[in-house]
């Protein structure tokens, strides 16, 4: 007689909440301004696999040499416990710790938390970083079960930042404009005479034209291209048709040529 062995693999074993358990995950936005927005950036505390949970608690931190905190507000869910010490923010740090009595479950990408900040440093383009620290409330999860048990739970973490982002200065060109030669053949233009208006929110701009001065060689239709360009490198251009012409004086080096 042959007798049949049915290996069942070991998992089967295991609860099922455990086979499917995934790790709590919080995560700090990433945010972009432009230099022209104020430099007020809001950076959200964000959750996903929150299931059962009852408790968090732990420390974000940033340069306070680039970012200035300025507001707080929290969306855990109700019935809970809420705190948070500001009272070291101006070092660059605050904590926080929720607790609630019982499991709660939120859907993925809830929004626990959201700290306003302003930039006060002027490099750009610039990133400033807000991340979790264990420094000096270490970060922590816990989960109640149906029975009140309270258990530390495995979770990963996703830092943030503040990005500042330059923007191109705004410049505003004549479409053509006329230039007559001299009785010496020449003519020339200042860079403003090309120029409506121009400006850049993030820093000074210094404008340029590929051609001011002109000669006999020059007479008829030409394409002068106007350059801005802010003190942080982003640069605009435009095209102004420049429509060179003499008078006709037969004295004039241009008859002759």
């Amino acid at each position: 007689m042959k007798l049949l062995v049915i290996l069942v693999p070991f998992y089967f074993f295991i609860p099922i909440q455990f086979i499917l358990a995934q790790d709590v995950l919080l995560s700090l936005s990433h945010e972009e301004i432009t230099c022209d927005q104020g430099g007020s950036a809001v950076v959200e505390f964000q959750v996903d696999n929150w299931e059962d949970v009852g408790g968090v608690s732990g420390t974000i931190e940033w340069n306070e040499l680039e970012l200035s905190f300025v507001h707080l507000e929290e969306f855990f869910p109700s019935g809970g416990t809420f705190l948070a010490d500001t009272s070291t923010v101006s070092s660059g740090y605050l904590t926080f710790n929720w607790f609630n009595s019982e499991g709660t479950d939120l859907p993925d990408g809830s929004v626990v938390m959201e700290i306003d900040f302003e930039v006060i440093n002027d490099d750009l383009p610039a990133v400033h970083p807000v991340d979790f620290s264990d420094d000096p409330t270490e970060l922590e999860v816990v989960k109640i079960d149906q029975n009140y048990n309270v258990t530390a739970a495995p979770f990963t973490i996703d830092n943030g930042s503040v990005t500042v982002l330059d923007v191109d200065p705004e410049l505003d060109c004549l479409t053509d404009l006329m230039l007559e030669l001299d009785e010496n053949g020449e003519g020339e233009l200042n860079v403003s005479d090309f120029i409506i208006s121009t400006s850049y929110a993030c820093g000074t701009v210094d404008t340029t034209a590929s051609q001011t001065l002109f000669t006999c060689a020059d007479l008829g239709l030409q394409i002068v291209t106007i350059t801005a360009e802010g003190s942080n490198g982003q640069s605009s251009t435009c095209q102004v048709e420049v429509e060179v012409f003499t008078d006709d004086d037969p004295e004039l080096e241009c008859i002759a040529t």
